[in-house]
């Protein structure tokens, strides 16, 4: 079952404000996985993260996020950082607006260079107000979650002391959920 929203794709590849002859190029091919190789063959690295992390489902966009900070090596022994990837995996698994609420609590206790913290600010971004309870609704931009999801693994990426970590294995993860897996792949 494919998760990835070709639909979205147009809106997608235009908010990455590629260079105009690797847009145009990036266009030509139909399936996610090319496209996917084509851009890091260009070493759009970025891009290739978000373009692939933008057309998921908010849930999946986490989850993948998620299994990437998850997999690396950054603040494992921070107690605030544990227990926010606990708290991530439990939404994940299932989604309650609590745990919604309780992931932007967790971004406040650690620092915004944090992959965690991305990952968290995801998961109150998924859906939902945004703004505080009892104020007037305020619902998060179409593209805040995975924006955020998106922040996550390149900031993992950036920040990993750990080798596997290489990009090819980040993307496999991806492509693994956008076609219906679990994206458990990495090693």
């Amino acid at each position: 079952m494919d998760k990835y929203n070709y639909v979205k794709q147009p809106k997608i590849i235009k908010k990455l404000e590629l260079k105009g002859s690797i847009s145009k190029q990036l266009k030509t091919y139909s399936d996610i996985a090319n496209q996917m190789n084509f851009l890091l063959s260009q070493s759009e690295q970025e891009s290739a993260i978000k373009l692939l992390t933008f057309g998921l489902p908010n849930r999946e966009a986490v989850w993948w996020s998620y299994l990437i900070v998850n997999q690396a090596d950054i603040d494992k022994n921070d107690i605030k950082a544990h227990h926010t990837l606990r708290l991530v995996d439990d939404w994940v698994k299932a989604p309650t607006e609590d745990k919604r609420r309780l992931a932007q609590k967790s971004v406040d206790a650690l620092t915004l260079f944090s992959p965690i913290a991305w990952v968290a600010q995801a998961v109150f971004m998924s859906g939902g107000s945004i703004s505080p309870i009892g104020q007037f609704d305020v619902k998060p931009d179409e593209f805040a979650c995975v924006e955020c999801a998106a922040t996550a693994i390149i900031l993992t990426k950036l920040k990993s002391k750990t080798p596997d970590l290489e990009i090819k294995k980040i993307i496999r993860s991806g492509l693994h959920i956008a076609k219906g897996g679990n994206g458990k792949i990495l090693v």
